[in-house]
């Protein structure tokens, strides 16, 4: 039973340029604190770290690898574990009154059991995954509205 892309689209009253600059310097710094020689971040670029999985709780060893870069328009990550992958995506478009954000996760499981009780407890993850990005993408629009300034 595949799952479906999680996903959370808001306005920001920031400009674009702006919106697409903090998410990118955001997502640099991450991956910087695992590898301070990087110094952009382009597709196949690749840190290992310790991540706490969402089901169980538990540090795992992580691989994230950027998938996708395209300048004011999206940013794509991959990060890779023992039990599978979550796709990460930002995607950028002008709105009338700023910018249009959608942030996606796709998490897919190399074992049936683990899809299963991720199904399980998805309704209270979403849940817990909407008001956390809410509140990322106000600190967001926040650090995108000094930066145009």
């Amino acid at each position: 039973m595949p799952l479906k892309p999680m996903t959370y689209t808001t306005t920001l009253d920031a400009p674009l340029e702006a919106t697409y600059q903090t998410v990118y310097d955001q997502q640099l710094k991450y991956f910087q604190h695992f590898d301070p020689s990087i110094t952009e971040l382009v597709p196949g670029e690749v840190i290992e770290s310790q991540m706490r999985t969402k089901v169980q709780q538990e540090q795992v060893p992580t691989q994230v690898e950027v998938t996708a870069i395209t300048a004011d328009a999206a940013i794509e990550t991959k990060v890779s574990y023992s039990q599978g992958e979550i796709t990460v995506g930002y995607r950028f478009e002008a709105a009338e009154s700023g910018t249009r954000v959608t942030y996606s996760e796709l998490n897919s499981f190399n074992k049936n059991s683990l899809t299963t009780n991720f199904w399980f407890v998805g309704w209270l993850y979403t849940f817990m995954y909407k008001r956390n990005l809410k509140k990322r993408m106000a600190v967001i629009e926040q650090l995108a509205l000094k930066a145009a300034k």
